[in-house]
């Protein structure tokens, strides 16, 4: 449970040496299979540890849905959508009733992303 202060710094200084600490301790709960929330102000490097969350987990054979709160931070991976869209809940629409069904039934749950409790 410690918790790390995200220095900023440039693109060159990423590219040239890696995760800083913090981001590997992060990407190494991640890994582990532990929730893991990622915020920092811009520049800070969360969209780098996430690309590369993603890419060691999908080389080890993983499945991996990368969502985001917003369109906006979703545009920023390839794969990336909202966590309304990926789930099937869209704009919010739907009841709580009928948001818990639709999500219950989305393909994605046949595959373990979800462990939903009606």
């Amino acid at each position: 449970d410690q918790t790390c202060a995200v220095h900023m710094y440039s693109q060159t200084t990423k590219m040239a040496f890696g995760l800083i600490v913090c981001q590997q301790h992060a990407l190494e709960a991640i890994k582990q299979s532990h929730n893991t929330v990622i915020i920092g102000q811009a520049g800070t490097g969360k969209t780098f540890l996430v690309r590369e969350a993603v890419r060691q987990l999908r080389k080890a054979g993983k499945t991996v849905a990368v969502t985001a709160s917003t369109g906006i931070a979703a545009t920023q991976f390839e794969d990336g959508e909202t966590l309304h869209s990926w789930s099937g809940i869209l704009d919010g629409r739907f009841s709580d009733h009928e948001a818990v069904e639709r999500v219950s039934t989305q393909v994605r749950c046949s595959f373990g992303f979800c462990n939903i409790y009606k």
